[in-house]
């Protein structure tokens, strides 16, 4: 009902079309937290799209003035565009933004697609970066910025032995003024699925974290480090002009101890055990190759709670008991994986005393293409209680694959393991 009177209040539409309007509503809520949520969606009417709106909770880690700011700054950007604010609704619990419909493809469809080379989306992105960050404000320039502070505190919480720490925290604090600059708006959340090419024209279609900050080069290295995850190379190198004159491995140190303190305030909190555990590796390596030096306090150690497993490449086995119960990593088996040759992986489900009602199977937690050859489910004392051949059938559709020949191809996206 808040929805509609959205609608009806924005003045878009005539009460006579209430009727006949329809509402797609896109779910991205997935491991998010319950302050992070959103929802966006898409009002029609007679299949002609009339408006997008989001709807965001009161009380959430968003802050919905600086997002309509950022957003109405970059309506009339040369490079890249947001689309139209028109309507702002409120309630107590939640805030309806209203704003012109933008189809398109992201930027990272256009590439695989074949529509631009990597050169064409490196220049494109030069032009973007030219005008995203060069967004300031009157007022600002003394406004307390502790993103270094939080940035030092998460070092010290990391389990390194503490020169190790001391090194990274001693150099970002001799450092300060050549990483710092003055406030600039960001949107926080600049990647290349929340870019879309209309008609020749780039939009940025999400801004939900956007903030003031006196580090805006963490948005390119951000850009360049899941663009990368993606299988999209771009290189940093590209992106100089937009950086500090520092050593790149330095600055995506720090950019990845910034990551794991965003990513703590947007994941439930048992995905973010999985993310932060990822970035922490990344972080670990990157730190030994620019000091020489391995940083980690000791071998993180398998444990029956942890469900970790040693390396950083794992196959993932969730299960649960109950009809319509969610999967957990609380009920999850990880298991290393190694690549490129076929083995066989044994994952040992619960107590043995529990009844197994659904099984969910993530392939790997990294990009990659996946054969699967067989599937088979055993009872305590080995006997197989089910079998599943790829030939048959069973699992056709429920993954990002398809069939050739006795094996599932499954193409698995980092974002998007299962």
């Amino acid at each position: 009902m808040e929805l509609l009177e959205a609608i009806r209040e924005s003045g878009l539409i005539t009460r006579e079309q209430l009727d006949s309007i329809n509402i797609l509503a896109i779910n991205n809520n997935t491991n998010r937290s319950k302050q992070s949520s959103t929802a966006r969606y898409l009002v029609s009417i007679h299949n002609n799209p009339i408006c997008s709106i989001k709807k965001i909770p009161q009380k959430s880690i968003y802050d919905i003035d600086l997002a309509m700011e950022l957003q109405k700054k970059k309506v009339s950007d040369n490079t890249l565009k947001s689309p139209k604010f028109l309507f702002r609704y409120d309630t107590d619990q939640f805030v309806y933004l209203i704003e012109e419909f933008i189809e398109g493809s992201s930027l990272d469809q256009v590439f695989f697609k074949g529509e631009m080379n990597l050169d064409q989306l490196t220049t494109l992105l030069c032009s973007v970066l030219e005008d995203s960050l060069n967004l300031t404000s009157d007022g600002q320039e003394d406004k307390d910025n502790n993103e270094i502070d939080q940035i030092i505190s998460l070092i010290r919480q990391l389990d390194w032995v503490e020169e190790a720490k001391q090194r990274l925290i001693g150099d970002i604090q001799e450092n300060f003024l050549t990483l710092s600059s003055a406030p600039q708006l960001v949107s926080g959340d600049l990647w290349l699925k929340n870019m879309l090419l209309n008609n020749n024209h780039l939009y940025l279609v999400d801004y939900d974290l956007s903030h003031y900050t006196r580090l805006p080069w963490i948005e390119v290295v951000r850009l360049v480090h899941y663009a990368e995850n993606n299988n999209i190379l771009l290189n940093l190198k590209s992106f100089s002009k937009f950086l500090p004159d520092f050593d790149h491995h330095f600055l995506k140190m720090m950019f990845l101890v910034y990551e794991i303190s965003l990513q703590s305030k947007i994941l439930d909190l048992n995905y973010y055990q999985t993310v932060r555990r990822n970035l922490q590796a990344e972080l670990s390596q990157i730190y030994e190759e620019y000091y020489n030096y391995v940083p980690n306090l000791h071998e993180e150690i398998q444990t029956e709670e942890s469900h970790f497993p040693i390396s950083d490449k794992y196959a993932q086995l969730y299960w649960h008991s109950e009809v319509q119960q969610e999967f957990e990593e609380g009920k999850s088996i990880l298991h290393d994986i190694t690549l490129d040759e076929t083995a066989t992986y044994i994952f040992e489900l619960g107590n043995g005393n529990e009844q197994i009602s659904a099984l969910r199977f993530d392939p790997c937690n990294f990009s990659a293409m996946v054969d699967i050859l067989a599937f088979n489910i055993k009872n305590m004392n080995g006997e197989t209680i089910f079998q599943m051949n790829p030939g048959d059938g069973i699992f056709a559709g429920t993954a990002h694959g398809f069939w050739i020949n006795d094996s599932i191809k499954v193409l698995s996206l980092k974002m998007i393991p299962n």
